[in-house]
C-alpha cells in the first residue's frame, strides 16, 4: 500500500500533467486576463480558502471537470448535514501538514495566528508536523447542499459602441454566451463565443476587449471571411490566426478607446517570431487579414446602429415596399 508521501508525489505529478496541457492551450490560471471573484477560489466547509498546492490543484480541477461551485466538503461533513453524493461522485485529494502540540498531542488550528511560531521559553518549537491526506467532494456533486451565495456584483457601465458591435454580430448569426467560467473561446463548429461572466473581469473594458478578440476569430467562419481555423496549437496556421486576431483586436480596441493588454496572448509570441523569421510574408499577410477582420467587426456596429436608428415610420415603409 502506498504511503501518504507516495500518494502526495502522485498527486503533484498529476497536477503538473494537467497544468502542462493547460499551458499548451494558454489556459493555465496565471495565463488568464480576468481575476475571477471570491466565488472562484476553492473554500472548505468553514468558507476558509485553501492554500498553496491544495488551492492550485482544486482550482485547476474545477476548470478541468467543469465544476460550477467552489466549495468542498469531506464525507463526514456531508453525512453530518444529511446530504447525499450524486452517483459516481469522485473526491479530490488534499494534503496538510497538521501541527501537533508535543505536550498535549492536540492538533493546532492551521488558521490560528500563531500556527507557525509556537515556541517555548527555551526557544524550542512546541509542535511537530504530520502529513495528512484528506478526500473532499465538490459541492456540485452533493445533493441537498445549500445554494452558493451570489457572486459579488458591482456597477456595470455598458459601452454603446461595443454593444452595437455585439448585437450586430448576433444578427449575423453568431451566438454569444455568458456563463460562470474561467475560460473564453470561439467554437467554430457551433459558431459560438463563450465568455465568462461580466463581473469576473477587472473592468468592463477588459471584458469587452476579450469579447472583441473572440468576435474577431468568429469572422473566419465559412459564411463570413472564410479563413483557415483548423490549425492546432503550435502550428503555423494557428500562430497566424492568433496573430491576425491580436492585431485586429489592437486596431479595434484603439479605435474604440478600450486600451489593450498584450499579456493575455504573450504565450504565442515565440510561435509568431519563429514564423515571421521563417517566412517574410507571414507578418504582411497577417496584417492584411487583420485589417479585414477589423473592418468586418466595426461594420457590425455601424450597420446595427444605422438599422436601429431608423424611425418606426421608416421601418414600416420598408415593410410595404
Amino acid at each position: 500500500m502506498a504511503s501518504i508521501k507516495e500518494k502526495k508525489d502522485d498527486y503533484i505529478d498529476r497536477l503538473v500533467e494537467v497544468l502542462s496541457k493547460q499551458i499548451e492551450k494558454s489556459n493555465a490560471p496565471w495565463q488568464k486576463e480576468w481575476t475571477g471573484t471570491e466565488n472562484t477560489m476553492p473554500v472548505n466547509a468553514k468558507e476558509q480558502k485553501y492554500r498553496g498546492t491544495n488551492m492550485l490543484n482544486l482550482y485547476v480541477m474545477q476548470d478541468e471537470k467543469g465544476y460550477t461551485d467552489n466549495r468542498y466538503y469531506t464525507f463526514n461533513e456531508i453525512k453530518k448535514n444529511g446530504w447525499k453524493l450524486t452517483k459516481g461522485a469522485k473526491a479530490e485529494q488534499i494534503f496538510f501538514y497538521s501541527a501537533i502540540e508535543k505536550e498535549t498531542k492536540k492538533e493546532i488550528d492551521s488558521y490560528s495566528p500563531n500556527y507557525e511560531d509556537r515556541v517555548n521559553e527555551e526557544g524550542k518549537k512546541e509542535r511537530i508536523f504530520v502529513l495528512r491526506l484528506y478526500s473532499v467532494f465538490n459541492a456540485s456533486l452533493i445533493e441537498g447542499v445549500p445554494e452558493r451565495p451570489p457572486v459579488e456584483k458591482y456597477e456595470w457601465d455598458k459601452i454603446d459602441e461595443v454593444e452595437n458591435i455585439i448585437n450586430g454580430a448576433k444578427e449575423d448569426g453568431l451566438k454569444i454566451f455568458n456563463e460562470y467560467s474561467d475560460d473564453c473561446y470561439y467554437n467554430l463548429r457551433d459558431d459560438e463565443v463563450h465568455m465568462a461572466l461580466e463581473n469576473q473581469f477587472k473592468t468592463p473594458q477588459s471584458y469587452y476587449a476579450t469579447l472583441l478578440h473572440e468576435i474577431g476569430h468568429s469572422t473566419g467562419h465559412p459564411n463570413r471571411l472564410n479563413r483557415d481555423l483548423s490549425g492546432r496549437f503550435g502550428s503555423e496556421s494557428y500562430a497566424k490566426e492568433e496573430l491576425r486576431a491580436e492585431i485586429s483586436s489592437w486596431l479595434v480596441n484603439m479605435e474604440l478607446g478600450l486600451g489593450h493588454d498584450p499579456s493575455r496572448h504573450a504565450s504565442y509570441v515565440k510561435d509568431w517570431q519563429k514564423s515571421i523569421k521563417d517566412d517574410k510574408n507571414f507578418l504582411k499577410e497577417a496584417i492584411i487579414d487583420a485589417e479585414k477582420i477589423k473592418q468586418r467587426v466595426m461594420k457590425y456596429g455601424r450597420v446595427y446602429e444605422r438599422e436601429n436608428s431608423k424611425t418606426h415610420e421608416e421601418k414600416s415603409q420598408e415593410l410595404v415596399m
